[in-house]
């Protein structure tokens, strides 16, 4: 089973690290700059899918992996993140 974590979260953040080296900032609000939302999005989605995907191998496929529970607590996180983030807005 092949996790979203290996090809989602760390490509997409050497992406948004590139482009923030090279002197993009943001802007008043998320979407202002696009070239470094879109990586940070696509991350937050790859570490949510890995959540799901663990929990699906561990319920129905009845994984037994011992990578499987890290990139599941990592999904989780990043969860929980986000729906603090949309729930409590700062």
């Amino acid at each position: 089973m092949v996790d979203p974590v290996d090809f989602g979260i760390y490509p997409t953040f050497a992406i948004f690290w590139i482009f923030a080296a090279t002197g993009q900032r943001g802007g008043e609000g998320f979407f202002d700059k696009l070239l470094l939302a879109v990586p940070i999005v696509l991350a937050g989605l790859s570490g949510i899918a890995s959540f799901f995907t663990g929990l699906v191998g561990i319920i129905i496929y009845r994984e037994l992996s011992v990578l499987v529970y890290p990139a599941m607590i990592i999904g989780l996180c990043v969860l929980l993140f986000t729906v603090a983030e949309i729930v409590f807005p700062h």
